[in-house]
């Protein structure tokens, strides 16, 4: 079995305060984006905190959790790179604030 998103589809849609279901295709890209975004810069996935028996996640810390609304959402309002600055970014920072507490350290 296939564990599902770690944010729902309608907590994404309450999340952006939006009413129709006219981008839910994109937004469960999104959503499956960060979350692949997310394990690949932890080094975790996000399946290993899945229970079976209970259908449940269990453990996610919810910075991570936080993270992947955000980065979902980023994407979804911003289409492209975003100027911050002087600078082009793929990711909001704060973001990249709340996922680097839990990226492994390879020596």
């Amino acid at each position: 079995m296939t564990a599902p998103a770690i944010v729902s589809l309608e907590a994404m849609r309450k999340w952006l305060g939006l009413i129709t279901h006219d981008d839910d295709a994109i937004l469960c890209g999104n959503i499956a984006a960060a979350q692949i975004a997310i394990e690949n810069r932890t080094g975790k996935a996000f399946a290993d905190y899945y229970d079976e028996d209970t259908g449940k996640y269990v453990g996610i810390p919810d910075p991570l959790i936080l993270a992947t609304k955000m980065l979902a959402a980023h994407w979804y309002e911003n289409r492209e790179l975003v100027l911050t600055g002087d600078r082009m970014v793929a990711l909001p920072w704060n973001a990249i604030d709340l996922i680097e507490p839990y990226c492994e350290v390879v020596i």
